[in-house]
């Protein structure tokens, strides 16, 4: 017996192997999509953190650090650097160039917003008090 295959049954077993592909494809895409990157607690803490009342108790604790957000580099959005070389940055731990996911974009925008919120009003603070001791 010939075990040549007729165009036929090749014709079903590559229509057959498409079918399969395109399966495992649709498969590994709402595998993908249920399963939610891990977000730190911290960057979670962005949703609904409140600037202001963040910086009145740091200045209360005699904290001027400028808040920082992690991208290639640590960067505090608003701070001059001779001000961030002075007082030092508090990074808001889980920020990252590394983006995964809507979720995550959004806190990370949070912690933008966030951060140049508290370091506008922070620089506001401290060239108050340089300006008081001149």
């Amino acid at each position: 017996m010939d075990d040549t295959p007729t165009p036929r049954r090749f014709q079903f077993r590559f229509s057959t192997a498409i079918v399969v592909m395109f399966v495992a494809a649709a498969l590994i895409g709402i595998v993908f999509r249920m399963t939610e990157p891990h977000i730190p607690e911290s960057l979670r803490r962005m949703e609904g953190a409140d600037p202001v009342a963040d910086f009145k108790a740091a200045i209360l604790k005699g904290d001027h650090r400028f808040i920082g957000v992690y991208g290639i580099g640590l960067d505090a959005p608003g701070a001059p650097r001779e001000f961030t070389k002075k007082h030092g940055i508090n990074p808001i731990r889980g920020t990252s160039d590394c983006i995964i996911g809507s979720e995550m974009g959004r806190l990370q925008n949070l912690a933008q917003k966030y951060a140049e919120t508290y370091n506008k009003m922070l620089l506001e603070h401290l060239q108050q008090a340089d300006s008081l001791q001149k």
